[in-house]
């Protein structure tokens, strides 16, 4: 649902936003890890942020939310598919990816 709701015309408002940062969320709390999905709840804010300020940057806006939305089905495709060292594949690009759209470059391994 919250893919669904990033590809749809919310996906350019803030209930874009709002989709994607549910989508970690329930990643998050998928993994059984009551730890991580503490966390990521409590960045959730931080990461709205960096949201904003990646789509601030981007200048037009489109080709950097279907290029996210990409990111964001690869890793719920591996999820649905069992696939959990494809998942950690995906969500390490996305990251990776996220932060280099900040001008951050982060050293997050993409084939472990």
């Amino acid at each position: 649902d919250a893919l669904g709701r990033m590809r749809g015309a919310e996906k350019w408002e803030k209930g874009g936003v709002d989709a994607d940062l549910e989508f970690h969320r329930l990643v998050a709390r998928a993994t059984g890890n009551p730890y991580l999905a503490m966390v990521i709840g409590f960045l959730s804010e931080q990461v709205r942020e960096s949201i904003m300020e990646t789509r601030a940057r981007a200048g037009p806006v489109g080709a950097l939310i279907d290029v996210t939305i990409a990111e964001h089905q690869a890793i719920y495709d591996a999820l649905a598919e069992g696939a959990p060292h494809e998942a950690r594949k995906a969500m390490s690009t996305h990251i990776n990816n996220a932060a280099a759209r900040l001008g951050y470059t982060l050293s997050i391994d993409e084939t472990s």
